[in-house]
């Protein structure tokens, strides 16, 4: 982001202003602040998650270009929480709203093909209500339960559709998915049987 200003107040608060501020992408283009209205990274590809304001559906779009969309995501995918890009499939998890008016998570697994990114396959965590991290390579995802107390923290494998019970452990999604803490979960999941 450009020309956003800052200013302490007479409370020592910084105050942000930004009235010219603009997003700058690859090669170039720039997008006025004020008409995002949502941004997302996706791992591992060269695109990224927007919504321009006024209640727009996500996009899917060529950092070169955000305002050229290669893929329009479902209305009912209110938040996207991850997303990666591996091997010609798109994967992306997030928050949606549910036909009874509440919200679950949703997986959405496109595929490339000669016609751009097809939707290959919808999964519906509906025992879902966050989602915390995502390893493409494997399909493995940290996840929290939706109870109302101790929801607890799940893996699930979006390609065997297995679910694990993690526990009431604090989601530290910055470390969950690396490989050597994979391995150790898996042993100690193997010891514990």
């Amino acid at each position: 982001m450009e020309a956003a200003k800052g200013r302490y107040d007479d409370a020592g608060r910084l105050i942000w202003q930004y009235d010219n501020a603009h997003y700058v992408f690859k090669d170039g283009p720039t997008v006025p602040y004020g008409t995002l209205s949502g941004l997302k990274n996706v791992a591992g590809g060269d695109c990224i998650l927007v919504t321009f304001a006024g209640g727009s559906a996500w996009l899917v779009s060529k950092f070169a270009n955000p305002r050229q969309p290669i893929l329009k995501l479902p209305a009912d995918l209110d938040h996207p929480e991850c997303a990666s890009l591996a091997g010609g499939e798109l994967v992306i998890l997030g928050r949606s709203k549910l036909p009874r008016g509440d919200y679950g998570v949703d997986c959405l697994i496109y595929r490339e093909s000669s016609l751009g990114y097809q939707l290959s396959e919808e999964i519906p965590l509906p025992w879902a209500s966050r989602v915390y991290d995502l390893n493409a390579k494997t399909g493995d995802v940290l996840i929290e339960g939706t109870a109302q107390m101790f929801a607890g923290y799940y893996r699930f494998n979006i390609r065997t559709k297995r679910r694990t019970w993690l526990g009431f452990v604090p989601a530290d999604y910055i470390l969950f998915l690396q490989n050597g803490v994979i391995q150790t979960l898996d042993a100690a999941m193997r010891d514990s049987k």
